[in-house]
C-alpha cells in the first residue's frame, strides 16, 4: 500500500518536533481587562483563564496546542468562552518568554442584561514564565504573566469590541511519569563578568 506524500511530510514533522520530548501543561491565570475604546465604566473588570495543552519540543523551541476556558466579569459584561490556541516559546530552563494566539470557539455573554453570543473571536498573548520549582520526576512549576488582546465577534445585536489586559498566575509542565517530591529553587541566571 502506497503512502501519500502529505502523510509522509506530516509524520516527519511530528517526529522532528517530538524528538526532543513532550509535556503536558496546565495553567490558571487571573487579571484585569478593559475595552480598547469606548466607555470603560461597567465594561472593565476581572479576567480569568484556565487552560491545558500538549507541548512538543525541538532542540531550541517548544510548540503547544491548548484548550481553555476564559471568563470576563464586569458590572455590564459577563462572558464565558471555550477557546483553542497555539503557543510558541524558546526552549529555555528558568525564564521562558512565550507568544500565544487563538480564538474563542464559542462565547456566551450578558451585555447590559441582554444575552449575546459569538464564535471565532481572535486573541493573542505575549508573556513570560519564571520557573520556581521542579520535582524529582521532572515536573516544572512556573509563575506566569502576560499582556492580552482580544476582539470579541458577536452574532447578536451587540457590537463587536476589542479588549486588552494583563493576567498572571501559575503554570505546571509535567512530562510522562509520576513526580516524587518538589524542590523549590529559583532559576539559575548566570551573568558574565567584564
Amino acid at each position: 500500500m502506497r503512502s501519500w506524500p502529505l502523510t509522509k511530510s506530516l509524520a516527519a514533522a511530528v517526529a522532528a518536533l517530538t524528538a526532543g520530548g513532550c509535556a503536558l501543561m496546565t495553567s490558571t491565570e487571573a487579571g484585569h481587562f478593559r475595552p480598547t475604546k469606548g466607555d470603560a465604566d461597567g465594561n472593565s473588570g476581572v479576567a480569568a483563564v484556565f487552560r491545558a495543552g500538549h507541548y512538543m519540543h525541538s532542540d531550541s523551541m517548544s510548540y503547544g496546542l491548548g484548550l481553555g476556558m476564559r471568563t470576563k466579569l464586569a458590572s455590564e459584561l459577563k462572558q464565558y468562552s471555550i477557546s483553542a490556541d497555539v503557543t510558541v516559546s524558546p526552549r529555555l530552563r528558568g525564564l521562558v518568554p512565550f507568544l500565544r494566539t487563538g480564538a474563542n470557539l464559542y462565547q456566551a455573554e450578558s451585555l447590559a442584561g441582554e444575552f449575546g453570543y459569538g464564535m471565532f473571536s481572535p486573541y493573542a498573548e505575549a508573556g513570560l514564565m519564571v520557573q520556581v520549582a521542579r520535582t524529582s520526576g521532572g515536573t516544572r512549576i512556573y509563575l506566569s504573566g502576560a499582556a492580552t488582546a482580544e476582539y470579541a465577534l458577536r452574532f447578536t445585536s451587540q457590537p463587536h469590541r476589542g479588549y486588552w489586559g494583563f493576567v498572571g498566575g501559575i503554570a505546571i509542565a509535567a512530562p510522562p511519569g509520576k513526580p516524587e517530591k518538589i524542590r523549590f529553587a529559583p532559576p539559575k541566571i548566570r551573568l558574565k563578568r567584564r
